[in-house]
């Protein structure tokens, strides 16, 4: 587990904080995708 965790937290050095970001960025991103595919399927 040590190994894992060291090398995010080089590149995350707030872990509660990035990680609340990255889901905030991750639920944004995937809305974006559905509704781009929605919009596609609905023009055709």
């Amino acid at each position: 587990m040590r190994r894992n965790r060291t090398p995010f937290r080089r590149f995350l050095p707030m872990d509660t904080d990035v990680a609340s970001m990255i889901q905030i960025v991750a639920i944004i991103i995937a809305l974006v995708i559905v509704m781009v595919s929605i919009v596609f399927l609905v023009t055709g």
